[in-house]
């Protein structure tokens, strides 16, 4: 019997809470400014919690407020707990980042 394939993670999750400041264009071209923070991180992305529902595909910026850094990224998945009234997008950054969410996360 073949063995099935490895669904490894490319670099290590990480429980990590800090804000992060998530820009993104809605419909009509209107630029859409959001306070969010992060829940998990690691160096290829971060599941996120925000008050608005981003669609898989949807291209965001993200700017650090402690340390001052921008990176591009896109939504991969997302979801809406009605209990807590808040979303939760897993991101992928466009370029892996060893220390973004300021932690030393290699790849």
């Amino acid at each position: 019997m073949p063995n099935a394939p490895s669904r490894q993670r490319r670099s290590k999750r990480h429980a990590w809470r800090a804000p992060v400041v998530v820009t993104w264009q809605a419909s009509g071209g209107v630029r859409v400014r959001e306070q969010a923070e992060t829940e998990v991180v690691n160096a290829h992305g971060a599941l996120i919690s925000l008050d608005a529902t981003l669609r898989s595909g949807k291209q965001v910026n993200l700017f650090d407020p402690r340390s001052h850094q921008s990176k591009t990224a896109r939504v991969v998945s997302s979801t809406r707990d009605p209990k807590e009234n808040k979303a939760h997008a897993g991101i992928e950054l466009d370029t892996p980042s060893e220390n973004f969410w300021g932690l030393y996360l290699p790849f």
